[in-house]
């Protein structure tokens, strides 16, 4: 399995082809499983066989360093395990510290000891992530850490970038392992009850945040884009400078710490957590090389149960505006987390409308999330699609319809691999339209899916797709 880089706006293996990763996050938050889940080699190489190429497997701060300086081997270790496990099964992967509402009182992430809260009091809405806008105690420790005020003799931020250091230490040489995402959906602190409180005056009427009917009206309400497009703005005001002057700053610290200790891994930058509804993003560029952009992207309806109100245009703002950060910073977009649709059958249309902006942008992607029945679930059909893995040459368009893909490149001399649904238990006619090409195949017996191989000899574009029989 090769190395992975960047070049301008793609990744890249080591001999020169352009990739695609179709994922999925791995995030146990599960404390009677120690924060890891215990797979085995089957269960990674099912994912494999079904065209999943890359895992985004989270770890905590918590579990990592219980207390300060005293770091828990046994866990990291455990973690390293199950990463050997997924390489040979022929998986990618990046670690993801992740956190929500900042700390394990609240949620998970950052230990006890790491949550400077000056005894603020702690309150929660009808929805878990209801607790960034309305906690106090949370958001007055994310701002100890973005000001890296000092616990326990030293700074926050210092803390958890010698934890950092300790873990990619641990972590070096680990086949398979593309790099690390610092730190999941920042949350600037008071920042966001300051965007939350303008937002709120603008909107009609008498609204409730914290009372669930009136959420689902607040959702419902927010249709017209225009007046959408208005407010996201209207919060940029209070995250663009946060991200600015301080999350850009942390990652370009962090990136420092796991460039000294491994100067091959890529560095997920993540945007405010604002941004995963369609508020622009200020985040900067590293001065190091390997940054990745890994936004996320959820409609508002995520966690509320109410699908009925998914709106597509929301859906395509939100995408659009991870579109132009991209091309503003230069480096891979890598979508980290998108869907959550845990399941629930009626979310078909924005699970495809979200395939659909993904495949558009030629963007790499880890879907929220793994769960033990995923092959059960209506997402599934979703994520288990045609797409190319790697192209000899520069990819310019795909498209997966289910029962037929296509795709236009422009060819170098060399293999292109391209993996194919049902390319094993069906016929499919292979119609090349433009250029010269040997095209061969190889199936998983287990799962019926399989990988198309494309042979080209000389520099050429190259159109060609593949139409099932039924």
């Amino acid at each position: 399995m090769c190395k992975i880089t960047t070049e301008n706006n793609w990744f890249v293996d080591e001999q020169g082809r352009q990739c695609i990763f179709n994922g999925l996050n791995m995030v146990c938050k599960d404390p009677e499983h120690g924060f890891v889940y215990p797979l085995d080699v089957g269960d990674y190489q099912r994912l494999v066989h079904s065209g999943i190429n890359i895992l985004r497997f989270g770890l905590f701060w918590a579990a990592v360093e219980p207390q300060p300086g005293q770091f828990d081997q046994n866990y990291l270790q455990r973690i390293k395990e199950q990463l050997a496990l997924a390489h040979q099964a022929g998986l990618r992967f990046f670690l993801d510290f992740h956190q929500d509402l900042y700390g394990v009182s609240f949620g998970g992430g950052a230990p006890a000891w790491a949550e400077a809260t000056d005894g603020l009091p702690h309150k929660t809405g009808d929805l878990w992530s209801d607790a960034y806008l309305l906690s106090p105690a949370v958001n007055r420790a994310f701002q100890h850490f973005w000001n890296d005020d000092p616990v326990c003799g030293m700074g926050l931020q210092v803390h958890f970038l010698k934890m950092l250091r300790h873990t990619v230490s641990f972590f070096r040489g680990t086949p398979g392992l593309l790099g690390y995402d610092i730190w999941n959906e920042p949350y600037p602190g008071p920042a966001g009850q300051e965007a939350l409180g303008e937002v709120m005056a603008h909107l009609p009427g008498s609204v409730n945040f914290e009372q669930e009917a009136k959420k689902a009206q607040l959702i419902a309400g927010l249709s017209d884009m225009d007046f959408y497009r208005s407010l996201t703005k209207i919060i940029s005001r209070h995250t663009m400078p946060f991200e600015q002057d301080l999350l850009t700053p942390f990652y370009e610290r962090a990136a420092q710490v796991i460039h000294t200790e491994d100067p091959q891994m890529l560095l997920f930058t993540e945007p405010c957590y604002f941004t995963n509804i369609g508020v622009p993003s200020g985040i900067g560029r590293l001065t190091l090389p390997g940054q990745v952009f890994s936004p996320h992207g959820y409609d508002l309806i995520v966690d509320t149960g109410h699908d009925e109100l998914y709106d597509p245009s929301r859906i395509e703002l939100i995408f659009q505006r991870h579109r132009e950060t991209e091309l503003q910073l230069g480096v891979p977009a890598f979508v980290g987390e998108w869907g959550a649709f845990e399941g629930r059958s009626g979310n078909e249309k924005a699970g495809e409308q979200m395939m659909r902006i993904i495949e558009r942008n030629l963007w790499s992607h880890t879907y929220w999330s793994c769960a033990e029945d995923i092959t059960s679930r209506p997402e599934w059909r979703q994520l288990v699609r045609g797409y190319p893995m790697a192209v000899a040459g520069k990819l310019r368009s795909y498209h997966w319809g289910e029962k037929y893909f296509e795709m236009e490149y422009a060819a170098v001399p060399g293999i292109t691999e391209v993996f194919v649904p049902d390319l094993g238990s069906h016929v499919w006619d292979v119609t090349v339209t433009k250029g010269r090409a040997d095209i061969d195949t190889f199936c998983w017996d287990d799962t019926g899916h399989g990988i198309m191989r494309v042979t080209v000899e000389s520099e050429q574009n190259v159109s060609f797709g593949v139409t099932r029989r039924d």
